[in-house]
């Protein structure tokens, strides 16, 4: 089922904290935005190259026990939303989501991020650049959720010189966007096939790779497809894996198409795109569970 967005805030708690941070220089800004999050503006590089994507990131830093959301947020909760403010001829792209982890907590099953994330997004840079420096600032909006949810805002400017060559950032922050690339869902490989049955009460997903794959979890990027919080059945194939997700009660439309990310038991994610095949046989669906029907 679909709950109406967490928002209770305790007594006691301020419900809406906003930050305005000065500007940092060099590839980094960092605020202490809400109780339980840090949030950093970082860049990839210590300078913007004219007629080169530079790539941004919002880091994250997440107290324990305490999570923000994914772009679907599942039972509860939004995810963060930003707005850029960019020189003349900048063009940001959107926000890069990481897979995500399925956060259970009582009735409820979100999708988000613990600990640690860091959300990039590309920024194209115009090819003519007549200033010596650069303003970038972005206003972020999320909330920061455990037994209970905390709306955040807080707005963030860095300064970065404009060249074409200058020392590299330190490593353990080019490290924190290697590990982002590396947690972005990629594209199916090659030769990999993936389908989507309608069982009546369920989903059944399979991916085919060429070898047995033990389990995968499927991560619906629309709302109100599957019940988030009823256990998924992911069932090894000698060429690949299935996975049968029951369907969200609020489902009121055949689906046409199944949208999501599959997260391989440690084997990495990927953007699936499967159209769903309507009206399987009777034998098909009690080959899927019947608790999940």
């Amino acid at each position: 089922m679909r709950r109406p967005k967490l928002a209770a805030i305790s007594p006691g708690l301020i419900w809406l904290l906003f930050f305005c941070v000065p500007p940092g220089s060099g590839a980094e800004a960092l605020v202490q935005s809400a109780p339980h999050t840090k949030l950093g503006l970082l860049s990839e590089t210590d300078f913007v190259e004219p007629g080169q994507t530079l790539n941004l990131g919002l880091l994250f830093e997440i107290e324990p026990h305490w999570h923000i959301y994914w772009i679907n947020p599942g039972d509860s909760g939004e995810p963060p939303r930003v707005k850029w403010a960019l020189p003349p001829g900048f063009r940001a792209g959107d926000l890069e989501w990481p897979a995500p982890a399925r956060l259970a907590s009582g009735p409820l099953t979100d999708y988000g991020y613990q600990g640690r994330v860091l959300l990039m997004s590309p920024v194209r840079v115009p090819h003519q650049l007549s200033a010596l420096e650069v303003m970038i600032s972005v206003q972020v909006q999320w909330l920061v959720c455990s037994d209970i949810c905390i709306p955040a805002k807080a707005s963030i400017s860095l300064e970065l010189p404009v060249g074409h060559a200058a020392p590299s950032p330190p490593e353990d922050q080019a490290a924190l966007f290697r590990a982002a690339r590396e947690s972005l869902p990629r594209p199916l490989p090659p030769g990999w096939r993936v389908s989507a049955d309608d069982l009546g009460g369920a989903f059944r997903i399979r991916l085919v790779t060429g070898a047995k794959i033990q389990r995968v979890s499927f991560f619906p990027l629309e709302f109100n497809q599957v019940e988030n919080s009823k256990p998924e059945i992911s069932t090894p194939l000698p060429n690949g894996v299935e996975v049968v997700v029951s369907k969200s009660d609020q489902l009121l439309q055949p689906v046409d198409n199944l949208r999501g990310v599959l997260v391989i038991d440690g084997g990495g994610s990927y953007h699936v795109s499967a159209a769903v095949r309507q009206g399987i046989s009777r034998e098909g669906r009690e080959r899927a569970s019947p608790a999940t029907l």
